[in-house]
């Protein structure tokens, strides 16, 4: 990759952060990342070639990272919490007018992005059958079940209501995620 090539993918990046996906144009990137349109050409079919590009390596990016939290050597108790940590940092980058645009942007892209959900779904069920063979998970669970609640609440990560009810995505996947290995009674280590 060549340092202006790098310099638009991080540029493009940072706007579809602050504005989504649609409100961008390649002359708004090529402004501020003071690179000419002919260089934007040069390395890009259209923006349309850019935007895939830069989703699918933050997806493959989080998925490895994601790999490697739930395949490590910590108790599970830490890789929840790590889980967790992941989980922000991967909304980090996506923020909501990025994720409201994904999904009416471009059809291969909302197919890319489920592959890597059900990807990631793989990982969760080994992730808690190891749990469950440890004693950290119960042994009743059912995973058909588990996983299809996992699944609705991945996709809900797209609705428009989250607003309403979360001040961030951070908010929600903290709410999530507390759910999801605490279920709706009080925790035992709440005092």
């Amino acid at each position: 990759m060549t340092p202006k090539q790098k310099k638009l993918i991080e540029t493009a990046l940072k706007l579809f952060q602050e504005k989504g996906l649609k409100s961008v144009t390649v002359e708004e990137i090529c402004r501020t990342a003071d690179v000419s349109k002919m260089t934007f050409y040069k390395h890009f079919r259209n923006k349309k070639d850019l935007v895939l590009q830069i989703i699918k390596k933050l997806y493959d990016d989080a998925i490895d990272e994601g790999k490697s939290v739930l395949r490590s050597s910590k108790p599970h108790r830490q890789r929840v919490a790590d889980l967790l940590e992941w989980k922000i940092k991967m909304l980090d980058q996506q923020t909501p007018p990025m994720l409201l645009d994904i999904k009416d942007y471009d059809p291969s892209l909302e197919k890319f992005i489920k592959q890597k959900s059900s990807e990631s779904l793989l990982l969760f069920k080994d992730f808690i059958r190891d749990g469950q063979e440890e004693g950290v998970f119960r042994k009743n669970l059912n995973m058909g079940f588990l996983l299809h609640i996992f699944q609705i609440l991945s996709n809900s990560f797209f609705s428009e209501n989250l607003e309403q009810y979360f001040e961030s995505y951070e908010d929600y996947i903290r709410e999530y995620l507390d759910f999801l290995f605490y279920g709706l009674t009080e925790r035992e280590d709440k005092a």
